[in-house]
């Protein structure tokens, strides 16, 4: 382990990397999960369920990829329309159920969005993994190179 270390890069090089993929593994995780996913809970134990309609679905490419999916809905004799990430598996005409603030409309979520839990979580393993890394590489490297 120590010639691959001190034969290739060096331990400043080693920490960095692992300092800027934690950094990058909190952001997403902080910055993106976990507000889509507290958005979901919230909306799912004081909003009210209701079913939409897909009315339009395009495939955005931008480095990936994926499925922006319009969903319409209905309250209180006002139309309204949800723009979330899709796949495949929805199709126009097909109904969904949202959890929506009767307070803002506007505020829905897809009621079957599991994969936000899985990302938040998802990003917490993987930064304590990183975590973990960070504190080894700092704590043996430095014994390593005999500093």
């Amino acid at each position: 382990m120590t010639n691959i270390i001190s034969s290739n890069i060096g331990p400043i090089v080693v920490l960095t990397i692992i300092s800027i993929l934690l950094i990058g593994s909190l952001h997403v995780t902080i910055r993106i999960a976990y507000p889509r996913y507290r958005k979901q809970v919230h909306l799912s134990r004081t909003g009210i369920e209701i079913l939409g309609v897909v009315v339009h679905t395009h495939r955005v490419v931008f480095g990936e990829s994926y499925d922006v999916i319009d969903v319409q809905y209905e309250i209180a004799g006002h139309s309204y329309t949800y723009k979330f990430d899709g796949d495949e598996r929805f199709k126009v005409g097909d109904e969904v159920a949202l959890f929506v603030d009767p307070d803002n409309p506007m505020n829905a979520a897809l009621k079957d969005e599991r994969w936000d839990r899985y990302y938040f979580i998802l990003g917490i393993i993987c930064s304590f993994i990183l975590l973990l890394f960070l504190i080894f590489a700092i704590t043996q490297i430095p014994s390593m190179r005999g500093w």
